[in-house]
């Protein structure tokens, strides 16, 4: 029989083991190593926490796991710091005015290349009727002609896309809003 403290420890070494693609992911989503050191530190003792706890359900996806929850901290430094980007009065002009903080813009690049990778795990056809709309901004009349299908087909494809799309952020923890 296997002990409770022999599934951590094996848990507690994967993790010592995906240590160096953990950070680097962090890394990429931050380009700050200091920001980056400190999240990482954050995201071990999470993930240790949860361990411990025994809340975690080994299907062998132990990094992707880890990964979920060091993007989700980056998302929730980034609404948290978001509050502290102020422009002082001589900095603002109309276009500053206009910019979002650069930690809203890294929070959205992220989301969108999220969404951009989960897109490209559908069958193809959904696929092809999600970028052609989403991304292209064709109605669904301009794909049904370009595409040679009812417009009724596309909408059907474009409705289990979205169902699928839906299920795969479910299961893979994501957050995918700034």
């Amino acid at each position: 029989m296997i002990r409770k403290s022999d599934l951590t420890a094996d848990k507690e070494l994967q993790l010592a083991q995906c240590k160096a693609e953990v950070y680097a992911y962090i890394m990429q989503l931050t380009h700050d190593s200091e920001l980056a050191d400190d999240i990482f530190q954050e995201v071990s003792i999470r993930v240790l926490t949860k361990i411990r706890k025994g809340e975690y359900q080994d299907n062998g996806k132990f990094a992707g796991w880890v990964k979920t929850i060091a993007h989700n901290m980056v998302i929730d430094y980034m609404r948290s710091s978001k509050n502290d980007c102020v422009y002082s009065d001589d900095l603002i002009n109309e276009d500053a005015a206009l910019d979002d903080c650069e930690e809203d813009m890294i929070v959205k690049e992220q989301i969108k290349e999220t969404l951009h990778k989960l897109v490209d795990k559908l069958p193809e056809p959904q696929t092809e009727i999600i970028k052609m709309h989403y991304f292209e901004d064709l109605s669904f009349n301009e794909i049904a002609e370009k595409k040679k299908i009812s417009i009724n087909t596309a909408l059907g494809r474009a409705r289990y896309a979205l169902i699928n799309l839906r299920e795969m952020i479910k299961e893979n923890n994501i957050i995918l809003y700034a």
